[in-house]
């Protein structure tokens, strides 16, 4: 199933959009009167929960919600990440940090 008629049918199905759709399938989705219910930014495998990260990251999730508030879409997600062997409390610290 193409993604075009993947949307066609979540437009029958009355849904009001679909998650996870970055902008080069925006058109698409308003072409059936859907929209993109939560930009992806970065992965999960590099994440905020690793400082290195951080910068590459805050990039993507900025990018990710200046396209979205352009195209009137509500949502931006950014993930934590892999832990890669580190510990719960660090990780959490790290995001708060970004």
């Amino acid at each position: 199933m193409s993604f075009d008629q993947f949307a066609a049918a979540c437009a029958a199905m009355g849904l009001p959009g679909i998650d996870l759709v970055g902008p080069d399938l925006w058109p698409t989705l308003k072409k059936h009167g859907l929209i993109g219910t939560m930009t992806p930014s970065h992965g999960i495998a590099k994440g905020l929960n690793h400082l290195q990260n951080h910068e590459q990251c805050l990039a993507k999730i900025r990018r990710s919600i200046d396209d979205t508030a352009d195209a009137h879409f509500p949502n931006v997600i950014c993930l934590s990440g892999n832990r890669a062997g580190m510990d719960d409390q660090e990780g959490l610290k790290n995001c708060v940090t970004a």
